[in-house]
């Protein structure tokens, strides 16, 4: 038997308990996501997805079709969050930076900003049927619920989204890409917003790699001499030191000691 004097202990300890075990949820601001799939998937009526080709797929660079049977993996559909959704999350990450908010620094985790602020279930499911239903293997919704992976093959795109994937080249290099904006049933362009992965263009580093030097037994530093050759270990420049005064910003080498 519980014994009545406890409870009026019980209570505020279970309630201190659950502030410090769930800030997020109690102070989170989710708005209950609505079906915005309602219209049954007409494939005749199709929306294109614009701003989804890269600039190199373009007849300069045309190499011709791929093959049918070509695999294309880890493609990506990216979502959106409906306007009252979106409202409410740019209002909770600004929160998070505000010292006055009662979200400051109440970090999400990825499955806590689906469960608050991502699209609906029963969309991602009709999004999850439709790509299916095209042959595609659909791999995963991201934890956030603001995307889903896919894949399948070179007919299986240009049927489910009405673009072709031909070979290119450029600068010298092989690469594939699809060769106009994809489309989609109009229903679904409700929830998505584009198609990643359709080419293999690649983002680049812009640094280039620097070389190694030394730290030399008066203080200084230095690095290895140019040769017809190559680098000559044996030969080392000086570098000059950095004096007491100075407020320059020195590059982080890399060292060998």
């Amino acid at each position: 038997m519980i014994k009545l004097r406890s409870l009026p202990l019980c209570a505020p300890l279970c309630l201190l308990a659950s502030v410090f075990l769930f800030p997020a949820f109690s102070h989170g601001q989710g708005v209950e996501p609505t079906v915005r799939i309602r219209s049954r998937i007409d494939e005749s009526q199709l929306v294109t997805l614009r701003g989804n080709t890269h600039p190199f797929a373009n007849p300069k660079h045309d190499m011709g079709k791929v093959a049918d049977s070509l695999p294309m993996t880890d493609l990506i559909l990216v979502l959106s969050r409906d306007p009252a959704q979106q409202a409410a999350f740019d209002a909770y990450v600004a929160g998070e930076y505000d010292q006055n908010s009662p979200n400051y620094h109440q970090w999400l985790t990825p499955d806590q900003i689906g469960e608050q602020f991502g699209p609906s279930q029963t969309d991602i499911l009709t999004i999850t049927n439709w790509l299916t239903g095209h042959g595609f293997t659909a791999s995963q919704v991201t934890r956030d619920r603001m995307s889903s992976r896919f894949s399948g093959s070179a007919a299986q795109v240009q049927n489910a989204f009405h673009t072709e994937i031909h070979n290119l080249t450029v600068k010298g290099e092989a690469h594939i890409g699809n060769m106009s904006d994809p489309q989609i049933p109009a229903s679904l362009s409700t929830v998505v917003v584009g198609v990643k992965a359709l080419h293999n263009f690649f983002p680049k580093p812009a640094h280039h790699m620097g070389q190694t030097v030394q730290r030399a037994q008066t203080g200084g530093w230095l690095r290895p001499a140019a040769s017809k050759g190559g680098i000559a270990a044996s030969s080392l420049q000086s570098l000059p030191n950095a004096t007491a005064n100075s407020r320059k910003a020195l590059p982080q080498f890399g060292i060998s000691v």
